[in-house]
């Protein structure tokens, strides 16, 4: 901790061009600064960055600093202040957009901290998939997309299907193996299994 003295005599050398007396003076307001800068937000800030410009305002309060109207030590911490504030100001006006893929601080995709019950990457992966069996669907004959309708859409029984149809069960059983036999190798072909 410097006294009021040492504080008034570092301004007086800052101003004369001492570059020590510039760090110390940075290096004696790092924990408001940094405390400040943990207070606020500002889009496109990281903590660094409003450390910085915590440090560039305590340069530019050496500068216009004048000692017959204030003590330093207050004049700096509401220039701090202010040029935080200004920033802020400066900053609500202005468009902003992030990648769900960029990084957080934390180390974390922004995709990760939203909070939702749906998994939007099975989801897409799901309706690639549907697309797919569609068009796998449509290459069967007639008689394949029949038995796979009843068996796996209207989740109907094979047995069903044989009284339904007056088909022998054998025969529905062979024609829904092959056409499931058909629909993998489809499906296959398509890059899906």
């Amino acid at each position: 901790m410097f006294t009021k003295g040492d504080i008034e005599s570092m301004v007086g050398s800052a101003k004369n061009g001492d570059k020590n007396a510039v760090e110390n003076l940075c290096n004696g307001f790092k924990g408001f600064i940094i405390n400040s800068a943990r207070k606020i937000y500002i889009r496109g800030y990281e903590m660094e960055d409003l450390i910085q410009e915590g440090y560039k305002a305590i340069i530019m309060a050496v500068d216009s600093y004048d000692a017959a109207r204030n003590t330093f030590t207050g004049y700096a911490v509401n220039a701090i202040r202010n040029n935080f504030y200004c920033i802020m100001r400066n900053n609500l006006s202005k468009p902003y957009s992030a990648s769900l893929n960029s990084i957080n601080n934390q180390g974390d995709e922004l995709m990760n901290t939203i909070f939702s019950d749906e998994n939007i990457e099975e989801y897409f992966e799901s309706l690639e998939t549907k697309s797919s069996l569609k068009k796998a669907i449509a290459r069967l004959s007639d008689r394949e997309k029949d038995i796979i309708y009843w068996c796996y859409a209207a989740e109907k029984s094979m047995k069903k299907y044989s009284e339904f149809r007056k088909t022998p069960y054998r025969t529905v059983s062979y024609r829904k193996k092959k056409a499931v036999e058909k629909l993998r190798k489809f499906m296959e072909e398509q890059g899906e299994i």
